[in-house]
């Protein structure tokens, strides 16, 4: 698919499409983008939309579209090229400029890409104009052989898996509540909406007895 088609698509089962711009984006080019999505189809790359055969705003007949820059800032270094992370006010910069923008309606739902939060309060710190920080909470990234042979069963085994999401996401019981925990942090750091989930990493087919846990 290219985006129109996979906003026609969306358009057609009622889903809210996710399209990930790159990190490196220039105001000029996010400025373009809200042209293209939500501009009258005579106006800028409003006129492409509409060569594409629908002449109708994508902010119209769509739901919320969300828009993410980069992805996992934390995976790649110095200075996190492979996501396009240039800098602490970067993002926030092109987030300004597209909410100003007079195509902009509140459904264009901005999402900053990391991973973990609490290696990377500096994205959300330097980006408060987002609506969103994206993170994949990994909840059982590996199972190891020790664990399963210690479960005895695989009823013990489902149970502790389940068991491992209601304690990632909450903060009842004395569970570690990373994912409520950066909720709260967020939040304090201005950033409207909390965070977003774009992956979850949930095993049970993994094990080795070298894996950890």
């Amino acid at each position: 698919f290219d985006n129109n088609d996979y906003y026609a698509f969306c358009e057609q089962l009622g889903m809210e499409p996710w399209y990930n711009l790159p990190g490196t984006v220039t105001k000029e080019g996010v400025l373009k983008y809200m042209e293209y999505i939500g501009a009258p189809a005579d106006v800028g790359m409003a006129r492409l939309r509409a060569e594409y055969g629908h002449p109708k705003l994508w902010t119209e007949t769509l739901k919320a579209i969300h828009v993410e820059f980069g992805n996992e800032i934390w995976n790649f270094a110095r200075p996190y090229l492979g996501c396009g992370y240039s800098g602490p006010d970067h993002w926030e910069e092109i987030i300004q400029a597209a909410k100003a923008s007079p195509h902009y309606k509140p459904n264009v739902i901005f999402h900053v890409g990391g991973r973990a939060f609490p290696s990377l309060p500096q994205v959300p710190q330097s980006v408060p104009s987002a609506d969103r920080f994206t993170w994949a909470p990994y909840i059982l990234h590996h199972l190891s052989k020790a664990t399963i042979d210690k479960l005895g069963s695989d009823e013990n085994l489902v149970k502790y898996a389940f068991t491992r999401a209601i304690d990632n996401a909450t903060n009842k019981g004395g569970g570690r509540g990373e994912m409520f925990g950066a909720q709260k942090r967020i939040e304090g750091f201005g950033v409207r909406g909390s965070f977003s989930i774009y992956e979850v990493n949930h095993h049970l087919c993994f094990s080795n007895e070298n894996a950890r846990e």
